[in-house]
């Protein structure tokens, strides 16, 4: 329950911060929207493997 709570804080803090971070590299506003869709799409991708692996085992 902790990670789960740790994890949600900080994607949490992440998302209105993280852009403004970004700013001073001068990204387009395409390149600072990869950011926010990397972390979802990784665990859309290797939630199922992660949960055959631990099913398997």
């Amino acid at each position: 329950m902790f990670i789960i709570t740790t994890g949600a804080a900080s994607l949490g803090f992440l998302d209105p911060t993280l852009a403004l971070h970004l700013d001073q590299f001068g990204l387009t506003t395409i390149e600072v929207s990869f950011f926010f869709v990397i972390v979802p799409l990784l665990h859309a991708l290797l939630a199922p493997l992660w949960g055959y692996i631990s099913d398997t085992k």
